[in-house]
C-alpha cells in the first residue's frame, strides 16, 4: 500500500458522466491494439518480412502526428459531443467491408480509417473529459487514464495474438465491432456538456520557436541528439523485434502477443516503482546515464540467441532484460521531458511541442521504414546490437550539450 496510498483510485472523486467517456475510450483502444497485433502477425507470417510487419507501427505513427494540426482546429470548432459520435460512429461503419473481403490489402486499409477517426476521438475525449471533471479533479483522471493505457492494451495484445492463433478472421472481426459498438453506446450515454471558452484572438507565430532556437544553441543540438538521432535509433530497432522473437527466439504467435502486452503492462508498473525514488534535480544525470544503460542492455539482448541454444534460458533472459530495459527506458522518458520542460519558454511552449510532434511523426515514419529495410537486409541480431553501440555513442555529446544547457 506504500506505493499507492497516494494515487486516485483511493479517492473516488471523479464524477459518473466522466467513467463514461472513460470507459468508451477504453474500449474503442482495446478495438484497435487487437486489431493491430492481428494484422502484425498476419504480416509477418504472410511475408516473413520485417518491413511488411511494421506497416501497423507505421499507420499508428503517422497517422495522429500528420493529423494533429487539422484534428486540432476542427475539434476546436466543432460540437465534442456529436464530433465524438461521428467518429465511432463512422469507424463501425469502414468495418461493414470486412464482412465481404477479407485481403490484407482491405483490412490495412480499413485499419487507417480506424486510425484517421480515432485521431479525432481522441483530441475530442481529452478536451471533453476537462469539461466533465473540470480543473480540480483533472489530475486524476488523466492518472486513471495513464495507467490503465498500459493494462488496456496488455489486454488488447494478448486476446489478438490469441484470435489469431486460435481462431478465424470474422470472430475476431465480430469482437472488434463488439468494442466499436460499446464505445459508442457510452459516449452516447455521457452527453458531455459544452463548455464556451475564452480565447485568446492573437495571431499565432510559430517563427517565435525558432527565434529562441537561435538565441539558445544548445537546446537545438538537445534537440538534433535526442528527437533525431535518439529516436531514430530506439524506432529502427522496433521492427528488429518482430524477426528477433519469431526466427531467433522461436516464439509462437500467441508467446509474442503475450511478450507485447507484457511490454505494454511494464509501462505502467515501472512508473508506479519508481515515481517514489525519483529526484527532480537530477533530470540530467538520469537522461545520460539512460541512454548508457539502455545501450548496454540493447547489446545483451541481441547476444542472447548467439550464447544460449535452450528455449528456456533464452526467454528468461530475454524477459529479464526487457524489464530493465523498461526501467532505463522510464529514466530517460521523464529526465529528458523534465529538461525539455524546464529549457523551453512558457510562452511558446505549447507551439514549441506542436512542432516537435510533428518533427517527430516524420522522424518515426522514416526510421520505421529504414529500420524494416535494415533487418531484412542485415539480420535483426546485427541491426539491434548496432542500436545499442549507436546509443552508447550519443550519450558523450548528450552529456556535453546538457552541460551547455543548464550554465
Amino acid at each position: 500500500m506504500y506505493f499507492f496510498k497516494e494515487w486516485w483510485f483511493l479517492k473516488f472523486k471523479l464524477p459518473a458522466k466522466f467513467f463514461a467517456i472513460y470507459f468508451s475510450n477504453i474500449s474503442l483502444s482495446t478495438g484497435i491494439g487487437l486489431f493491430m497485433m492481428y494484422i502484425l502477425l498476419s504480416l509477418w507470417h504472410t511475408y516473413s518480412s520485417a518491413l511488411m510487419a511494421s506497416i501497423p507501427y507505421l499507420l499508428m505513427s503517422a497517422i495522429p502526428s500528420f493529423l494533429s494540426p487539422v484534428v486540432g482546429t476542427l475539434v476546436d470548432r466543432s460540437s465534442k459531443y456529436k464530433l465524438g459520435l461521428l467518429a465511432i460512429s463512422l469507424s463501425i461503419l469502414s468495418l461493414f467491408p470486412l464482412c465481404f473481403a477479407s485481403s490484407l490489402l482491405w483490412v490495412i486499409s480499413v485499419f487507417s480509417l480506424l486510425l484517421f477517426f480515432e485521431s479525432y476521438f481522441r483530441v475530442d475525449y481529452t478536451i471533453s473529459v476537462r469539461s466533465v471533471v473540470g480543473d480540480v479533479n483533472l489530475m486524476y483522471a488523466n492518472n486513471l487514464w495513464v495507467i490503465s493505457i498500459g493494462i488496456t492494451y496488455f489486454i488488447a495484445y494478448l486476446l489478438g495474438a490469441y484470435l489469431y492463433a486460435y481462431l478465424s478472421f470474422s470472430v475476431a472481426l465480430l469482437i472488434v465491432f463488439a468494442f466499436y459498438i460499446i464505445a459508442l453506446i457510452l459516449w452516447a450515454i455521457a452527453k458531455v456538456p459544452e463548455v464556451s471558452d475564452v480565447r485568446d484572438k492573437k495571431d499565432v507565430k510559430y517563427s517565435e520557436i525558432f527565434k529562441v532556437l537561435k538565441k539558445r544553441p544548445s537546446l537545438l543540438h538537445l534537440i538534433l541528439i535526442y528527437d533525431l538521432v535518439f529516436t531514430f535509433v530506439v524506432i529502427t530497432k522496433t521492427p528488429a523485434y518482430i524477426p528477433y522473437c519469431f526466427d531467433m527466439l522461436k516464439m509462437s504467435s500467441f508467446i509474442y502477443g503475450a511478450y507485447s502486452s507484457l511490454s505494454a503492462l511494464l509501462f505502467v508498473i515501472v512508473p508506479l516503482i519508481m515515481h517514489r525514488f525519483l529526484e527532480p534535480k537530477m533530470a540530467d544525470k538520469y537522461a545520460v546515464n539512460s541512454v548508457v544503460y539502455e545501450g548496454i542492455l540493447t547489446m545483451l539482448i541481441a547476444i542472447i540467441p548467439v550464447l544460449f541454444s535452450i528455449y528456456f534460458y533464452k526467454i528468461s533472459l530475454f524477459i529479464i532484460l526487457i524489464v530493465m530495459s523498461t526501467f532505463a527506458s522510464t529514466l530517460e522518458m521523464d529526465g529528458f521531458m523534465t529538461i525539455f520542460q524546464k529549457a523551453v519558454p512558457r510562452n511558446i511552449m505549447g507551439r514549441f511541442y506542436s512542432v516537435r510532434s510533428l518533427f517527430r511523426g516524420a522522424i518515426n515514419v522514416v526510421s520505421i521504414l529504414a529500420g524494416g529495410y535494415l533487418v531484412d537486409l542485415l539480420g535483426s541480431v546485427a541491426v539491434i546490437f548496432l542500436s545499442g553501440i549507436v546509443m552508447l555513442v550519443i550519450a558523450f555529446p548528450t552529456r556535453k550539450v546538457l552541460n551547455s544547457l543548464s550554465s
